[in-house]
């Protein structure tokens, strides 16, 4: 993800909204608005915990700038 403000994550949860309206529903957001997504996992909480959650087998889908 490229997102550096809340407007750009707001815009990807909207995008993300859009698909799973077509196809199944949210459950959880998982989001580091304003945190580089070059920083490691250890740097970003939301990525961290939506990787744990898929770890235990929770299917997770995600949204970004192309």
């Amino acid at each position: 993800m490229l997102s550096q403000t809340p407007e750009d994550t707001e815009n990807q949860r909207r995008e993300l909204e859009a698909v799973a309206d077509r196809s199944g529903k949210i459950v959880k957001v998982y989001e580091d608005a304003g945190i580089s997504g070059a920083k490691g996992r250890d740097q970003r909480p939301g990525l961290d915990a939506m990787m744990k959650a898929a770890r235990r087998g929770y299917p997770v889908s995600g949204a970004g700038d192309a």
